[in-house]
């Protein structure tokens, strides 16, 4: 990995702000500091990165978010869309949506033509070539959800606390046979959600069932088609939890197909507590997390 201009600072004993004085030949900085930070970029062996350069040299008013891979319409991508808009539009900053190539893991061409002032990274990964990519590069960005990689910035949110309500929810209805539908174990935020499901049914001594858990791809369609594999089982759940509100969705449908009442018959629990599952049929209950149960 390139060295940084923080190691620099880190190595010289100064500020990152210095660095970049003695980088500009800022006449303000002394000589001996001058020197020393000299020394440190020898023997890091540290070479200045134009990019950073050009952006510390203007207005960084523009931030990208470096999208997803193209699926269908998620209406919890599109809540983060327009929370990010609202954030920006106040702070009079301009917001490039950022789309990746044929393979996912690699940042768009467009991150090298502009010089923005840093880039939201969606849907990490447990080693994300993307977050390397970045830091190759010592382009500022902030990774929603975690990875295995040390990086400077996250946020996320607690993926198994919310699935360990759900499931909750679900067991306090008197249910122990639950279903599964999680998103593909390559994300993050997918391992935590499973993870979630499976200590709350220890923690209750009830059995994990590989036959009740099934990987779906975030669409509506991958949460019918295997909710219909859920339902059609000898001894089928009589509740299913799905990892997005979306999949939760094809769940609904798929029980109606097969003939079953929700919540009558099986009940249904999604994630993520979009508006649009206040609308699904039934609708959301106030005591899920997205989806319905009953």
């Amino acid at each position: 990995m390139a060295v940084t201009i923080k190691q620099v600072a880190r190595h010289a004993g100064v500020s990152v702000a210095t660095v970049s004085y003695v980088l500009n030949n800022d006449p303000r900085v002394a000589a001996e500091t001058r020197e020393r930070v000299l020394a440190a970029i020898r023997e890091l062996d540290y070479h200045p990165n134009s990019w950073a350069q050009g952006l510390a040299r203007r207005q960084a008013d523009i931030v990208g978010l470096l999208m997803p891979a193209p699926r269908h319409a998620d209406p919890f991508l599109l809540e983060f869309i327009s929370g990010v808009m609202d954030v920006t539009a106040e702070r009079h900053v301009g917001l490039l949506l950022l789309h990746p190539g044929k393979n996912e893991d690699d940042p768009p061409r467009e991150l090298l033509r502009r010089r923005l002032g840093g880039v939201i990274v969606l849907e990490s990964q447990a080693i994300d070539p993307r977050v390397e990519w970045l830091q190759k590069r010592d382009i500022p960005f902030v990774l929603f959800g975690r990875c295995q990689q040390p990086v400077d910035y996250w946020i996320d949110v607690d993926n198994s606390a919310g699935a360990q309500m759900a499931i909750e929810h679900l067991i306090a209805l008197g249910h122990k046979r639950i279903g599964f539908i999680g998103a593909p174990l390559k994300y993050m935020f997918a391992q935590y959600r499973l993870a979630g499901y499976r200590e709350t049914l220890q923690r209750h001594g009830l059995p994990f069932d590989p036959a009740l858990v099934l990987e779906g791809d975030l669409s509506e369609e991958s949460g019918y088609t295997s909710a219909r594999v859920l339902l059609r089982l000898p001894e089928r759940p009589t509740a299913i939890m799905a990892a997005s509100d979306i999949m939760a969705r094809g769940v609904l449908r798929a029980a109606r197909e097969e003939g079953l009442r929700v919540p009558g018959d099986v009940s249904v629990v999604g994630f993520d507590g979009t508006p649009f599952s206040a609308y699904t049929d039934p609708p959301r209950s106030a005591g899920g997390t997205g989806g319905c149960s009953g």
